[in-house]
């Protein structure tokens, strides 16, 4: 009985371990660069007209929180266009930035009506975003 007590033990641990380890694989943050997130904060200011950062708080536009890695069209409590809701669209580095430089023309239909920005100027939105 020792025996089998032991081996269930250890098959009890190896599974908590693979667990921890596929959660810490999983929580993985996007890396940084600090100085780009900067200038994007500055240049974010002008989003929170219409969008928050503050989970589930949405005014105009979605709120902003945690849209790194957010499935588009999926924050709760948001009624999105179609176009958004069904865009299939995971938000990532590349899709953000090109969205955010010029959002009609990267999906047309969505609401979100700005101009094209340069892409140099989304790009550094999209590395603040990571950190939101």
């Amino acid at each position: 009985m020792d025996g089998v007590g032991s081996s269930m033990r250890t098959a009890g641990l190896a599974i908590a371990l693979m667990g921890l380890l596929l959660g810490v694989a999983g929580c993985s943050k996007p890396k940084i660069d600090a100085e780009l997130a900067a200038k994007g904060e500055q240049a974010a200011s002008v989003c929170s007209a219409c969008h928050t950062f503050r989970v589930g708080k949405h005014l105009v536009g979605p709120s902003l929180a945690n849209v790194y890695g957010r499935k588009a069209g999926s924050a709760k409590g948001y009624a999105y266009s179609d176009a958004m809701k069904n865009s299939g669209i995971t938000w990532d580095e590349a899709s953000l930035t090109q969205f955010i430089a010029d959002p009609q023309g990267t999906m047309p239909g969505t609401n979100m009506a700005i101009q094209p920005i340069p892409k140099e100027t989304a790009r550094a939105i999209t590395e603040y975003l990571k950190t939101k």
